[in-house]
């Protein structure tokens, strides 16, 4: 810590709930600093969850509505993002602008690059910008599928003055984008508890076959077919497997045949009932981890793999794709055992070297718990850099922040706000015409945004 005064800082959240490993770590980091040097107030898209926890620390939340930016739920459907509507941003703009005014903070930090709406107001106020980058959308192809998305990006990363990623593996993605200010990684492991997986830790052992646990809310992202296909195989090769446990919550946004059904076809096709069981979320998942001695991760969108550490750290093997953010938590077959995405004799073949190898499987378990252990607990270095960065910027950009009705942030808001009403005013014209809705407003992710640039352009003229 570099200064004794309470620092005043507005967080920016995009979800209200808490199931994500991105909401789960952004509560944390605000509930840590919270207790130490920082003043905080939360802004969230609702009640929920998140705000009922951070109320219970005494931390001040405020609740309003404000869209999306960037919809990319799966990678099967994207490139077209009708939800980006201009009214509902412009709102946002407005509400963020007078949220920041009345607070005053030093500096805002956002998460993910979802919600850019107070990052803009605020730099156009000359309030220090932090963004913390979790998100996944940079598979093959995805970016250039998506209308704008990759200017968009560009261009939010030009706003902030500090992007922490939560990962090596996240921030190797974006290496392609220009970050205007200075950019780290902040892993999200504040809310691991020592104790409580010290507790639950006990060696494991192979004496009784191989018992496999997949953590994670039932989705195709999540690959769960993709495990049980690999267990399929090393099963059809005599490999002793005692049981299989796929535990997570089913994703309610799913519409019609759902994910789950098609994993449940799976079993009862190749006769595995007997062999897989279903588990709902649960708040011990330290104790569930803890029963088996395998935890297999085959998500395909990861960007930090918190459930490969915490079965590291519980003393478990894990296997994993080397796809997604775990090959930063491991090295092949020194703390755990990588296999190829979407290969499933490559992920048969791994189980079959755990079973063919017990030994060395036991020793790669032991060993990434002691490695992992003096990573993340002894020297909780990212943390401390974050603290450091962010103080740094905060000495750097003192600013006074004054009422800004007549300013240019002002101006802009309203021309974005004139624009707004004369699209819709020609959209209810074309509906009166047509009958349906035969032009949308804002279907480029940017279309707001070079609004707001046309329109500073005339208030300069």
């Amino acid at each position: 810590m570099y200064s004794c005064h309470k620092k005043n800082i507005l967080f920016i959240s995009h979800a209200a709930g808490l199931r994500g490993g991105g909401e789960l770590f952004f509560s944390e980091l605000i509930l840590r600093m919270n207790r130490e040097e920082y003043i905080c107030t939360v802004v969230l898209p609702g009640e929920g969850e998140f705000s009922e926890r951070l109320k219970t620390e005494g931390i001040e939340t405020i609740c309003i509505s404000y869209p999306w930016a960037l919809e990319f739920s799966d990678a099967t459907n994207c490139g077209v993002y009708d939800d980006i509507i201009v009214g509902s941003a412009i709102d946002a703009l407005y509400d963020f602008k007078q949220i920041i005014n009345e607070l005053k903070p030093e500096a805002v930090i956002t998460n993910t690059i979802t919600i850019p709406w107070a990052v803009y107001i605020a730099k156009s106020m000359n309030i220090p910008n932090v963004l913390i980058v979790s998100e996944w959308y940079l598979q093959k192809g995805l970016l250039d599928r998506a209308k704008g998305a990759r200017e968009y990006i560009e261009y939010l990363f030009g706003k902030c003055d500090l992007v922490a990623f939560n990962s090596v593996f996240t921030k190797n993605a974006y290496s392609d984008f220009c970050v205007n200010g200075k950019s780290l990684v902040l892993f999200p492991t504040i809310g691991l508890d020592e104790a409580k997986i010290d507790e639950n830790f006990s060696e494991i052992t192979f004496d009784e076959g191989l018992s496999i646990i997949v953590v994670g809310r039932i989705k195709q992202n999540k690959n769960q077919l993709e495990a049980l296909e690999g267990v399929s195989k090393a099963l059809q090769t005599g490999i002793n497997i005692s049981k299989v446990h796929i535990l997570g919550d089913e994703d309610e946004s799913t519409k019609g045949k759902t994910y789950r059904e098609s994993i449940l076809e799976y079993v009862e096709t190749y006769r595995m009932e007997s062999l897989v069981h279903f588990g709902d979320f649960t708040e011990d998942i330290y104790r569930q981890i803890a029963d088996h001695n395998i935890v297999l991760v085959p998500s395909m969108m990861e960007t930090f793999s918190r459930v490969t550490l915490e079965a590291q750290l519980l003393g478990r093997l894990v296997i994993a794709n080397e796809a997604n953010a775990a090959k930063d938590l491991i090295d092949d077959k020194e703390t755990g055992l990588l296999y190829r995405l979407g290969d499933t004799d490559s992920l048969a073949s791994q189980i079959a070297f755990v079973d063919a190898n017990r030994k060395q499987a036991l020793s790669i378990a032991k060993k990434a718990r002691v490695v992992q252990k003096k990573r993340f607990f002894s020297d909780p270095s990212s943390l401390r850099d974050f603290y450091r960065e962010l103080d740094i910027l905060l000495e750097k950009c003192k600013v006074s922040i004054l009422e800004y009705s007549n300013d240019a942030t002002s101006l802009m808001l309203n021309g974005y706000r004139r624009i707004r009403d004369e699209s819709n005013e020609l959209r209810n014209r074309l509906d009166a015409v047509y009958g349906s809705k035969t032009f949308k407003v804002g279907d480029s992710l940017l279309a707001p945004f070079r609004a707001v640039k046309r329109m500073r352009k005339k208030i300069k003229e």
